[in-house]
């Protein structure tokens, strides 16, 4: 499955993407226990139909879940001011720096010709596509 068909499905990881511990609504402590001195974590974020569901230290989303691994590119809500927080919209700006970044609209890709890549898109075996 392509990044641009998981990005489309209602429910997905993406894996250890950077966040600004500032901006994440609720932040579990375990999280904040991670955070690098610039005030940035890897998490894991749930995205299920158009909503965040959850933002977790990285490697708790389970082996076996649809997602994709960002490689520690930087993930920000797209509203000015916004929050990652769970409940609130998978508006996001996915970056990875040198002009690739993709927006998320409702978990969805919104805009084309993006070259952001992604070091795996994973579907696991028995899910269908």
């Amino acid at each position: 499955m392509d990044t641009s068909r998981l990005l489309a499905t209602e429910k997905y990881w993406l894996k250890r993407a950077r966040v600004r511990l500032a901006m994440v609504a609720d932040a579990a402590p375990e999280l904040g226990a991670r955070a690098a001195a610039d005030g940035s974590v890897l998490a894991d974020i749930r995205i299920e139909d158009g909503l965040i569901r959850a933002v977790l230290p990285a490697g708790s989303a389970p082996c076996c879940c649809r997602g994709v691994d960002l490689e520690g590119a930087c993930v920000l809500p797209l509203e000015t001011g916004g929050s990652l927080r769970a409940g609130g919209p998978a508006d996001l700006l996915i970056d990875r720096g040198a002009e690739r970044r993709l927006v998320l609209r409702g978990g969805a890709i919104s805009t084309e010709g993006c070259d952001l890549e992604v070091a795996c898109c994973c579907t696991p075996s028995g899910v269908p596509e």
